[in-house]
């Protein structure tokens, strides 16, 4: 499958999945919705890998210390943006939260050499308007 359309259902997945996080949050703690989450998302996943037979042991075994030190940020920032959309409007938290997008493509740019374009920055300069307005 292209990657597009994966893009795509993860925009929408991702999009409901925090529309109903944040009418829950006034019922539940934000780290049980992170745990109660993980609880359907775990088996989903390692149904995944076992009908698709994707490895999960790289063969080069400092890859796996690289995954697990990944995971650090990620459960910082997942937690805390729980807790921002219990405690904020999701109409700016959400906004916010896309920036995400601007740091991985400023990395991608600067670490891996991507290219730059003018279209590129045209977009990037865009999404910070467009998240500005959206916060107000």
């Amino acid at each position: 499958m292209n990657y597009l359309p994966l893009a795509f259902i993860t925009m929408v997945g991702l999009g409901v999945h925090y529309f109903l996080a944040k009418l829950i949050s006034p019922h539940i703690s934000s780290p049980a919705i992170a745990i109660l989450g993980t609880v359907v998302y775990f088996p989903l996943l390692i149904g995944y890998i076992y009908f698709t037979k994707t490895p999960i042991i790289p063969e080069q075994k400092i890859y796996i210390v690289y995954a697990i030190l990944i995971g650090i940020p990620m459960a910082i920032a997942v937690l805390s943006l729980y807790i921002a959309i219990a405690k904020g409007p999701v109409s700016v938290v959400m906004p916010i939260y896309a920036l995400n997008a601007m740091v991985t493509v400023i990395l991608g740019i600067i670490v891996l050499h991507e290219p730059v374009s003018v279209p590129k920055v045209v977009g990037l300069v865009l999404a910070v308007a467009a998240i500005i307005l959206l916060s107000r």
